[in-house]
């Protein structure tokens, strides 16, 4: 019976401790040489069932998950997510529903502690130690998805990686480029303007400065790195001089454009090729454009049927591809007929400024939108 108590004690202490913390208490100090990423599981006691599976996911961000399930109840699985700190070696995790619960790494395992940060003592020490559990490598494709999401919000429109040495090339249209050899070379350039790579499967920049002197080849090619196995779209050759000496140091590697995510959002028509249209032109009223970056497809309408398809985008360059419409009979087809042509014609360059989208090609301004919100 003791037992079973004190089964039932711990717990509740771990389930439901700090139930009472206040939101305002609730703020991660986040100091960068604390986060982790590890992986924990364990069973942990239960006073009515057989235990509970309990695994904890820590990541790099200061964020977690975990996940329990409660074996002999049932197969339903509980998860929880939140916010994790690190004060005096002990890992607090903040959730506002649950409160927080701590945790302290020995070893390579993690202890379950009280709700007084203390370890759990006696014949149940065993049963609150959780151990390391080693993570499934992610797929090339998640992996550069993942850092062409991190260097779009960096500001980065390009970026190219390459091993012994390993070096990297970020390439930020709108500010700078900027070349780093680990132990080597680090030179930072202005900007030059962007070129497209829809319609071509080449791609040079030249640069030369005070500082010294860079030459960037793009080309449209499958790319494995030699290092991590991920799988870029483009490979990449950069000669750079340093100005310390008269000759180029030469390096290979693989690359990508990363997402543009200004272009994440709904946009609504205002003008084709300089014409101005209002909702009374289009049965429906106005072409609705509606684009998701991150999975490069894009949706809507085009005043009258539903149109969606992909994307392809580089640089600061779109194409509409893999379109498909649904067939309803309207009335003014052809301004409906107008739109859908005219934007699926061709790549188009893309300015997106003052809440506005502007498509333009060799001519000049094809089509005209407007951010909605």
């Amino acid at each position: 019976m003791k037992s079973k108590l004190l089964i039932l004690f711990v717990s509740v202490l771990f389930f439901t401790a700090c139930g009472t913390t206040k939101k305002s208490t609730n703020k991660v100090t986040k100091i960068k040489s604390d986060a982790f990423s590890e992986t924990y599981s364990g069973i942990i006691p239960c006073a009515d069932c057989a235990g509970i599976e309990y695994t904890i996911d820590f990541n790099e961000d200061f964020s977690y998950k975990s996940q329990s399930v409660y074996q002999g109840k049932s197969n339903e699985l509980f998860e929880s997510s939140g916010n994790y700190r690190i004060q005096n070696g002990v890992i607090q995790l903040i959730n506002e529903d649950e409160g927080i619960k701590y945790f302290k790494k020995r070893g390579n395992h993690l202890l379950i502690l009280d709700r007084n940060q203390k370890e759990v003592t006696g014949k149940l020490s065993d049963a609150y130690v959780l151990k390391p559990v080693a993570k499934q490598p992610e797929t090339a494709e998640g992996n550069i998805h993942k850092l062409k999401l991190k260097r779009a919000s960096e500001g980065v429109d390009f970026f190219a990686i390459g091993n012994e040495p390993f070096w990297t090339l970020n390439l930020d249209f709108d500010d700078k480029f900027h070349f780093e050899a680990l132990a080597a070379i680090s030179l930072t350039t202005p900007p030059i303007a962007a070129q497209s790579m829809l319609n071509t499967e080449k791609a040079n920049y030249s640069i030369t400065t005070e500082s010294g002197a860079l030459e960037i080849e793009i080309r449209k090619e499958n790319c494995q790195d030699g290092m991590s196995g991920q799988l870029f779209d483009y490979a990449v050759s950069v000669s750079v001089n340093d100005g310390t000496n008269p000759d180029f140091t030469n390096y290979s590697g693989c690359g990508t454009y990363t997402f543009d995510l200004k272009l994440h959002d709904i946009w609504i028509l205002e003008a084709i090729d300089g014409k101005v249209y209002t909702d009374s032109d289009f049965s429906s009223g106005l072409p609705r454009l509606e684009i998701f970056t991150e999975e490069q497809r894009f949706g809507g309408k085009d005043g009258c049927n539903i149109l969606t398809g992909n994307i392809e985008t580089s640089a600061n360059t779109i194409a509409f591809k893999d379109a498909i419409s649904t067939k309803m009979a309207c009335r003014n087809n052809t301004q409906s007929d107008l739109y859908r042509e005219t934007i699926l014609e061709t790549p188009f360059s893309f300015t997106v400024k003052n809440g506005h989208l502007l498509l333009s090609d060799s001519t000049g301004e094809r089509l005209r939108f407007k951010k909605i919100d």
